[in-house]
């Protein structure tokens, strides 16, 4: 068995070619990486042009977004609708061709009374 060392009996040599700080020592607030892969960046503005420019095809690229989500909810709400107009349809038609049956009319109640429909409910209750 090899004998123990005391981590207090090691040395660092600080300057092996890979320890390269990643923090100026002389500012420690700062964190500027020293490091190939991550080059120290500096502090550029934007010309004022360029960033309305950007700022604004954000917008454009916002309120084009924006005008897709409500095309597809109105989508969406018309097909829901031809959807419930269909099954109304067919709940009519059982009704239609046999006045008597009282599966039928009470099938065609529930949908109305449940899609909350006052033209539909007022026409099945009349």
């Amino acid at each position: 068995m090899p004998p123990k060392r005391d981590n207090q009996d090691m040395e660092v040599d600080d300057n092996v070619e890979g320890n390269v700080p990643l923090v100026d020592s002389d500012k420690p607030d700062q964190e500027v990486s020293k490091s190939p892969e991550n080059p120290p960046v500096e502090d550029e503005e934007e010309p004022p042009a360029k960033k309305s420019k950007v700022a604004e095809e954000a917008l454009k690229k916002i309120e084009a977004a924006k005008l897709l989500r409500e095309k597809e909810k109105q989508e969406a709400e018309e097909k829901a609708k031809n959807a419930d107009k269909n099954e109304l349809d067919k709940f009519w038609k059982t009704v239609k061709d046999d006045p008597t049956d009282f599966t039928g009319w009470t099938h065609l109640l529930q949908f109305v009374d449940g899609k909350n429909d006052v033209e539909a409910g007022e026409e099945a209750f009349n």
